[in-house]
């Protein structure tokens, strides 16, 4: 059991929009491959997005192969896929291939403009939506990679993100 309360989401979703950097959402990297040899198989991970509140923009993911630089990015941060995909009407999933077995977490928000940016008010708040993976509360800070990770085991995995707007 979680010790954050729901009130805290508003101290949550600030300690979100502060700690991601808008550097390189725009710029898409392609999964990393799972090996040199022809007999590896394909890993697939299938990303479902529940509650997006329009069709309009894309959808803009971040996912890490480990914590380091969890939920921000940066050079020296364990971002595996950089990425953002445009959204059409009855589209609300992403699929990367070859990614290798392993843990990962997933940061992603709705830029709803395209412009390539996770857009703040003038208090710093999100003005668009996100969600991270396993969906967890927001207390006063971001989630950690912990709270956030999931296996990517055999040939796909399926995971739902909760879409979350202020």
């Amino acid at each position: 059991m979680s010790d954050r309360r729901p009130c805290l989401g508003l101290i949550g979703a600030l300690a979100v929009a502060l700690s991601w950097s808008n550097a390189g959402w725009a710029q898409p990297l392609t999964a990393p491959t799972t090996s040199t040899s022809p007999s590896t198989s394909t890993n697939l991970l299938e990303v479902n997005f529940k509650g997006l509140s329009s069709s309009e923009g894309q959808i803009c993911l971040r996912l890490f192969a480990g914590p380091k630089g969890f939920p921000g990015g940066g050079t020296d941060s364990d971002l595996a896929v950089s990425r953002c995909d445009a959204l059409s009407a009855g589209n609300a999933t992403v699929t990367l291939e070859n990614l290798k077995p392993g843990t990962y977490a997933i940061t992603v928000y709705h830029d709803r403009n395209n412009d390539g940016k996770m857009n703040k008010t003038s208090f710093g708040f999100p003005e668009e939506g996100f969600g991270f993976s396993n969906n967890p509360e927001l207390g006063f800070s971001s989630p950690s990679f912990d709270e956030t990770k999931f296996e990517v085991k055999d040939s796909k995995t399926t995971i739902q993100i909760q879409m979350r707007y202020l």
